[in-house]
């Protein structure tokens, strides 16, 4: 027999007892964390798909429209098999040109100590990333630059 399914407003409750303050949603779904250096991380119960979307603003894409397309490389290799982004997902709001990293997380099987390990991983990576984005010159990794190459070939699938 499989363990009942805690619904969102308990596993933010437990959460937020453990953490040692109440919490709980707002009428809207969505609650607020900050942390240390002006950090927020946005809790978004999606009900509709059964899933809590966790994000946070790491920056703001170049105002110089030249700089834009090394910088969109640099997000796309980070966001490469969660590479560089501790299994979340770095993207662009259209509207306001922020750069928000993401993370989705399923509730069907979430517990307290999902949700703890996932708010500590976008703090961490969020923080890691604000200070990247934020480095006057910022290093583009050595493979962003190398020409890409094809090894499909060499592995011969055949159907």
């Amino acid at each position: 027999m499989e363990p009942p399914v805690m619904d969102i407003s308990s596993l933010i409750a437990l959460f937020g007892e453990q953490a040692g303050t109440p919490l709980a949603l707002n009428q809207g779904g969505t609650l607020a964390l900050a942390f240390d250096n002006d950090l927020t991380v946005n809790l978004e119960h999606d009900a509709s798909q059964d899933v809590l979307h966790l994000y946070v603003i790491v920056g703001q894409e170049p105002a110089d429209y030249d700089a834009r397309p090394a910088f969109y490389r640099e997000l796309l290799v980070a966001n490469v098999f969660g590479h560089d982004t501790g299994g979340a997902s770095l993207g662009i709001d259209d509207v306001s040109g922020e750069v928000l990293l993401t993370l989705r997380l399923p509730l069907v099987s979430a517990e307290v100590g999902t949700l703890r390990d996932a708010v500590q991983s976008v703090v961490e990576t969020a923080n890691a990333w604000r200070e990247r984005l934020a480095a006057p010159t910022r290093a583009v990794p050595a493979a962003a630059n190398a020409p890409y190459i094809s090894t499909m070939a060499s592995f011969d699938f055949r159907a």
